[in-house]
Formats: C-alpha cells, structure tokens, sequence
C-alpha cells in the first residue's frame, strides 16, 4: 500500500522519475514474490513512455529488470 501512495503522489505531481523509482520497487516485490506477469505488465507502459534519458542508471535498472522478467 506504501507504493501505491507513493505511486499517487508522483503521478498527482507529475514527478515522472519519482513514479519510474516507485514502480520499479513496485515492480521488484512483485518478482520476488513470483508474480513476473503483472510486474512486467505493469512496468512496461511505464518504461515505453520514456522517450530521453534511455541510459541513464535508473532506465538501466528498469530495462534490467525487465529484461530479467522476460
């Protein structure tokens, strides 16, 4: 539930890094707990509307992550 808030406030501030940071939590708890399906559903709208910044650190780990789920 702390995601989710956390979630929430980034999208209500448009705080688009904030929102990448807490989906990629999100996203890493869901693995962990075998649900790969919906952290890859989830993370992947997230990771696709990045258009810059594709290698910076924080896109690395999600395109690791995701790349591990695959």
């Amino acid at each position: 539930s702390y995601y989710q808030q956390s979630l929430e406030e980034a999208q209500k501030h448009k705080n688009k890094v904030w929102e990448l940071r807490t989906s990629i939590s999100l996203a890493n708890l869901w693995n962990d707990r075998n649900e790969r399906r919906k952290a890859q559903d989830f993370l992947l709208p997230i990771y696709d509307s990045y258009t810059e910044g594709l290698g910076s650190p924080l896109m690395q780990k999600a395109k690791n992550l995701l790349r591990q789920m695959g």
